[in-house]
Formats: C-alpha cells, sequence, structure tokens
C-alpha cells in the first residue's frame, strides 16, 4: 500500500482506448501551476536516486570494524553495508541513445561521497549496466545493486558521448544515518536463517524506555534513503525526542539485510522479519517491556494485527490499513481512482466485472498470469500489477481479516488521512466500529485532515496523487505524530498509574 495501488499501466491504456482520447489534464491546486496528467507509477524502487543530506553518525560512536575481505567497507553487527553510487539518475530518452542501448539512466548531481567519483563521472553520462543486468530504469538500479555489498568490484557500462565503455568501480558503502543529539544503533535479527538489519533509535537518558516496532508499507525499499528514510525516519526521530524508542527492520535484501530478494518473498516471510525485532525490542534490558506498542502503517496494519495477536504488547496504532476482502479493495480502488482521473463512468461496468474474473483466478484460484492469459488473452490488460511478488499477495488474500483483528487484543488507535487515495476511510471506520465491540472503551479512531498515504501533508487526494509520484520522500505530518504520540502518552501514563 505504501507503494500506492495506482491504476496500472494496462488499466490506464484500456480506459484511454476505449475513449479515444488522451487522460484530462488535472485541474491545478491552489497556488500551484497546473499539472500534468498523472502517468502510472511504479512501485517505490530500492536504488539510491540521490546523495542524502549529511548524515549523523550515531551519537554513541556504535562499534565500527573493517571488513578484512573489503578494506574499505564497513561491517556493522555483522553485517557489510549496502553501497551506495552517490548521483541521481532520469530515465535517458531514445533520442539521446540514439540506439546505442535499449535504455539508461542519465547521472547527475554526483556527490563525490559514492562510488561514483566526480573525476570519472560527469553529469550527462548514462549507465547502461552494473554487474550482470543492464540498467534500463530505477528498478533495475535498484535489484541490480542489491545484489552487492560495499567493498566488492564491479563493471559497470557507461556511455558518453556516443562511445560505450566499461569500467571498474569500487563501491562506496552508505554513509550511516542518524539524528542530531540522538542515538542510532545499528543491529540485526535473524528471519527465516537470514540476517535483516535493525536501526534502532533510542531517547536520551539510560532507560528503561517506552518502545515503538515500526511497521512498514508493502514494498522493496531501504529505510535508510529515499521514500524509507522520509517516513519512517521521520517518525522513529519525532518518537524518541518524545521519550520513546523505536525499532526499524529492513526488509529481505533491502538495505544491509540478506535474504532471498524482496520482489520474490511471501507475506509470511516479510512478517517473520517484524516477528524477530519485537523479540530483540523486548530482549533489549534498555527497553520497558511493560510499553512496548506497534504502529503499523498501510500493509504494516495488517502485520501489526498479526503480531498483536500473537504477542502481548501495550497497544497498537494502524494507519492507512485495511479490513476489507482483498478482491473488494482492489476493486473499490479502481472505481475510486478511475473516477478521480475523470474516466467516463459508463466504461466501468465492463472493466470492472473484467477485473473482478482476473482477481478472482490470481487470488482465490491461485492461477500465475501466464495460466490466466493462455486460456483467457482477453483478460490479459486487467490483471494487476504488484508492487511485490504475486505470492505475496495470495498470502494476504488468504488471512481471515476480521478473526485476526478480533484476537489482536490490546488498547487500538486507528488512523486514516483525508488526502489518502490507496486506504479506505470505510475501512477504518469499519476497523474502530469492529474493536470497540469486542473491547469497549479501548479504541481511539481519528481522521486526520489534509494527510495523504504516505502520511504526509497534502491539501486533497489530487495533489496526493500527484506528490507521491515524485522521487524521494516527505516527512510525516505534524497532525499524525502528535496524534501518534499524544494517544502513546496516554497510554504510557495510564501504565505508570
Amino acid at each position: 500500500m505504501i507503494a500506492s495501488f495506482l491504476l496500472s499501466s494496462a488499466l490506464l491504456a484500456h480506459l484511454t482506448a476505449m475513449t479515444s482520447a488522451a487522460l484530462p489534464t488535472l485541474a491545478p491546486t491552489l497556488g500551484t501551476a497546473p499539472v500534468a496528467p498523472v502517468a502510472p507509477v511504479a512501485p517505490v524502487a530500492p536504488a539510491e536516486p540521490a546523495e542524502p543530506a549529511e548524515p549523523v553518525a550515531p551519537a554513541d560512536g556504535s562499534a565500527l570494524a573493517l571488513n578484512p575481505a573489503f578494506p574499505e567497507s564497513v561491517l556493522l553487527d555483522g553485517l557489510p553495508r549496502r553501497a551506495v553510487l552517490g548521483a541521481s539518475f532520469t530515465p535517458a530518452s531514445e533520442d539521446l541513445l540514439a540506439g546505442a542501448a535499449d535504455g539508461g539512466l542519465v547521472v547527475s548531481q554526483i556527490s563525490g561521497r559514492g562510488s561514483f567519483r566526480s573525476e570519472v563521472w560527469r553529469d550527462g553520462d548514462v549507465l547502461l549496466g552494473l554487474g550482470e543486468h543492464a540498467i534500463t530504469d530505477m528498478p533495475t538500479l535498484g535489484r541490480a545493486l542489491a545484489e552487492h555489498r560495499a567493498g566488492e568490484v564491479v563493471s559497470v557500462q557507461r556511455w558518453r558521448n556516443g562511445v560505450v565503455q566499461t569500467l571498474d568501480v569500487e563501491l562506496r558503502p552508505h554513509p550511516l544515518t542518524g539524528f542530531e543529539g540522538l542515538r542510532v544503533e545499528y543491529g540485526s535479527v535473524l528471519a527465516e536463517g537470514a540476517p535483516r538489519r535493525t536501526l534502532l533509535t533510542l531517547p536520551e537518558g539510560d532507560g528503561p524506555h517506552p518502545a515503538v516496532l515500526l511497521i512498514h508499507g508493502v514494498g522493496c525499499f531501504s529505510l535508510e534513503s529515499g521514500l524509507g528514510l522520509a517516513v519512517y525516519g521521520g517518525f522513529a526521530e519525532d518518537l524518541a525526542r518524545r521519550g520513546y524508542a523505536s525499532l526499524r527492520v529492513e526488509k529481505s535484501s533491502m538495505g544491509d539485510s540478506l535474504g532471498e530478494p524482496c520482489m520474490q518473498i511471501g507475506f509470511d516471510t516479510e512478517v517473520s522479519g517484524y516477528r524477530a525485532g519485537l523479540a530483540a525490542l523486548k530482549a533489549d534490558p534498555r527497553i520497558d517491556t511493560e510499553r512496548v506498542f506497534l504502529f503499523g502503517h498501510s500493509m504494516g496494519g495488517i502485520i501489526t494485527a498479526l503480531l498483536a495477536k500473537d504477542e502481548p504488547v501495550a497497544g497498537y496504532a494502524v494507519f492507512g490499513t485495511g479490513i476489507s476482502h482483498w478482491i473488494a479493495y482492489e476493486i473499490n480502488n479502481l472505481v475510486d481512482q478511475s473516477l478521480m482521473l475523470n474516466t467516463p463512468p459508463e466504461l466501468l461496468d465492463d472493466y470492472t466485472q473484467m477485473r473482478l474474473r482476473a482477481s478472482y483466478q490470481l487470488m482465490e484460484l491461485k492461477r500465475t498470469p501466464e495460466e490466466i492469459i493462455a486460456e483467457e488473452p482477453q483478460l490479459e490488460g486487467f490483471l494487476q500489477s504488484y508492487p511485490m511478488s504475486l505470492r505475496y499477495f495470495q498470502e494476504v488474500y488468504d488471512i481471515p481479516k476480521f478473526a485476526t483483528w478480533k484476537a489482536a487484543d490490546a488498547p487500538a488507535l486507528v488512523m486514516w488521512g483525508t488526502s489518502d487515495f490507496v486506504a479506505k476511510q470505510r475501512d477504518h471506520a469499519i476497523l474502530a466500529q469492529v474493536l470497540e465491540t469486542w473491547r469497549p472503551g479501548s479504541v481511539t479512531h481519528l481522521e486526520l485532515e489534509g494527510v495523504d498515504h504516505h502520511a504526509a501533508a497534502a491539501p486533497d487526494m489530487l495533489s496526493a496523487m500527484r506528490l507521491m509520484q515524485q522521487p524521494g520522500g516527505r516527512p510525516p505530518a505534524p497532525a499524525i505524530l502528535d496524534a501518534l504520540g499524544s494517544w502513546l502518552d496516554e497510554l504510557s501514563a495510564r501504565d505508570d498509574g
């Protein structure tokens, strides 16, 4: 959900063809220039789009050790650091490459602190390949870079002024991320036999501290850059300044984590990382085990319910999540987002029927897209494009959501933002209603004005759709930080009493 279930490319193409007209230009929002038509959005890429601002090293000087195999890489808690290229990238046009390659990424804003050295690379160079992978867009770059670690030497293909060259590049470690005056400790947990990187942010003082496990939305991205750092780093910093520790867990193969490639894992594998993170948090002597909370964002809300069902917690908060039947969620999003884009409503009857048929076969019958298209080629344009593996979403589909939420026995905060076009207002109202039915007096339900699905500020849903397509990320809105902090303070004070 954090990767935003926007209309797929196929859906937009079909609706455009059916109307024989391009999608209309969106109306400008107050105080902005006219907005270009909304294009389909790719899932959040795990690549490093640009060098972040100079990070603050952990205040406690976390133990660093040189990896003897890779003299310039840094080991933290036994895990080699991920690599950073240290530049920004934009897709290369066909005219620029003039047939020299099928695609590539134009290099710019070389920081000098990454693997791309300014004496070797310059603005306007085009990255065509890294290791064994052709680089055509940000997702391919992210997947290629995820296979390597700092200290390794990889071959890259560079286009410059019509000439393609192969260069050896020594990968440099990603700089440490942190927050002014706060401690961020790099650790790891084992999930299904593979280590996952953890980032523990601690407030001032010796503790024991109340703590929050931050459970992230769907998609493959690192917590140390871009969207992952802006959103979840923003929550971690704010919580620490309010006196709460927090733990973030990198997904499989993302950041420094090892394991199965993120785009191939199932939902159960993803949940295992957060289970291990919760156990590690409770085992830390600096943490008050009676005041450990969960915060689940988007798909992380469903993971939150699963954890709270099996492990006692002091309370849980969710934002932008769901309780609907999965296919109903997909169909409702199809209709809502189509209407946002001014699609003629009369086109939606046939399209929703076809989409319903396709989704039923994917989710209920567990068929592959290839099997479906072989028997019903007319459904090819109606298969949802997912930001993670099909197996991941088939496993989500199989979760008995009402029963799971019922078993998640703890005080709950249910939040939805009025600019969230990905998660549903009705889902949150229903979730709050049923939780209150099961556990009267334990539920707080809030609708946050002007907060979008990424927990950032946006005046309305249409503006949020535009803003969420921009690279990088935006910090959480003060409204959600204050709502979460106030709820935590209330429960913590109640526990103290």
